[in-house]
């Protein structure tokens, strides 16, 4: 499965991927094909009939499809011919391969990085992801292209080869070598020379996608390319030497350590020192990766979804405040929020005790939470002395006109109702019933992947 790689390591790993700080980029050993029932990688099981389709003769096995456009181009070939005819086989109807779509459903990747020019990793994200719009989610860069407007983007100004939208809904995935919807993309080392060149020259107007390629940690699954390919790409897209990257950076590249040449793992693990070699197949990474996302993340079906709460609110949990008296209401609410994977805390001491409160948990309030649900009922407008009416006070003074921290759930209150004692502050804050409680809590999710990306969400 992969050397050197224990529990601990996955734990740290699914933590980075959980806070959205892993940013996978796809390589074309994760792109398989299923031959004398085993996976094999796509791109190197077309390199024979590439050959054949272009005239050459046989080369020795394990010829790769960079092997045979050098010896293509070297003859005087066309590359126009090279491109439309590799076009030709990487369009035919492949299934998608069980690597591509295990990757897809890990649900804490929101943008997916490919290397390679096919449509397969589109065709996972398509299968896993309802109502997905590759024409509106799936992005791709070429160094000659023209500058289009990207369809959910508001702003006037236009974006030379579609930059990340300033937000987006579900997954995306952006093809920074090339795609089957340009005249060519990158195939042998011109190409990839063209195309990271081309990144570099380009990268003021590809501000947001540069933001999160710097940003983030990069899991490299399978080496993209040759060695010098990968590290020309990791210099773009940091932008600085990768000998001074800052302590907070972190690559992974999970391969075959046998089939990494010597210089690139030096380089990795000498010179930068930053980077961790997972040693083994990447198929089988990602299918390892996905189970224990899954075993991470699945909902808990059975039992109180209260029964596990935390004694303090961990940072960026949402807070619910409520009377204990609306308790049945706040487990309804919880197990919504749950099956949605929503970090959520609620004040056991108040289930338990009804009793006081004390600076921690207006420091909670004020510092810790990433967003306060208020769970109004005619209880707690009829009890203007209960110690959540603080808890409201001390939200408020966090909440700012335009944006969205401050939440109301209403229950047993009609749509319209109008809260009384609350603070003017929150007046227009957003709110729903508990009979909308599932479309309520798949908003609070939204709501977090927004403040995980490091923004606010407006109103």
């Amino acid at each position: 499965m992969t050397e050197g790689f224990d529990d601990d390591d996955w734990e740290r790993l699914l933590d980075r991927i959980e806070n959205r700080h892993v940013l996978p980029v796809i390589g074309p050993a994760l792109v398989t094909v299923e031959c004398n029932g085993e996976q094999v990688p796509l791109y190197r099981s077309l390199a024979p009939l590439l050959e054949r389709k272009l005239g050459l003769e046989p080369a020795p096995p394990g010829v790769t499809i960079m092997d045979v456009a050098r010896e293509y181009i070297s003859r005087g070939g066309r590359s126009t011919t090279l491109y439309a005819t590799l076009s030709t086989l990487l369009k035919q109807p492949y299934p998608v391969s069980p690597g591509l779509r295990a990757l897809a459903g890990v649900g804490g990747f929101d943008l997916f990085i490919s290397s390679t020019a096919d449509n397969l990793m589109a065709q996972a994200l398509a299968e896993h992801n309802r109502g997905f719009n590759a024409a509106c989610q799936v992005f791709f860069f070429h160094p000659k292209g023209r500058a289009v407007a990207h369809p959910h983007d508001k702003s006037e100004k236009v974006k030379p080869n579609c930059d990340l939208p300033t937000e987006f809904e579900g997954p995306a995935l952006y093809q920074v070598m090339g795609s089957l919807q340009s005249t060519d993309f990158a195939v042998w080392e011109e190409d990839y020379m063209e195309f990271v060149c081309g990144l570099l020259e380009q990268r003021g107007t590809l501000e947001r996608l540069f933001h999160r390629l710097k940003a983030s940690d990069l899991l490299l699954i399978g080496a993209p390319s040759e060695d010098w390919i990968v590290r020309f790409f990791l210099r773009a897209a940091r932008g600085r030497r990768l000998s001074e990257e800052a302590q907070g950076s972190r690559y992974y590249l999970a391969d075959r350590r046998r089939d990494l040449p010597e210089p690139m793992t030096f380089f990795f693990e000498t010179a930068t020192r930053l980077t961790r070699i997972i040693d083994g197949d990447p198929v089988a990474f990602v299918l390892e990766l996905a189970r224990r996302w899954q075993q991470r993340t699945r909902p808990v079906a059975i039992g109180d979804p209260l029964a596990r709460v935390d004694e303090e609110c961990p940072d960026g949990a949402v807070f619910i405040s409520y009377a204990r008296e609306d308790v049945e209401a706040v487990r309804v609410l919880a197990r919504a929020l749950q099956m949605e994977g929503v970090k959520f805390w609620v004040d056991r001491r108040e289930l338990q005790y009804g009793g006081n409160y004390d600076r921690a948990l207006e420091h909670q309030v004020r510092r810790a939470c990433s967003f306060f649900i208020s769970v109004i009922s005619e209880v707690t407008e009829n009890q203007p002395d209960r110690y959540l009416h603080k808890e409201r006070r001390w939200a408020a003074s966090r909440h700012m006109d335009g944006y969205v921290f401050y939440l109301k759930l209403l229950v047993g209150l009609p749509a319209g109702y109008v809260v009384r004692g609350e603070p003017a502050e929150v007046h227009k804050v957003q709110r729903a019933r508990l009979e909308e409680v599932e479309d309520f809590a798949r908003r609070v999710k939204r709501l977090v992947e927004i403040r995980r990306e490091g923004g606010w969400p407006r109103d």
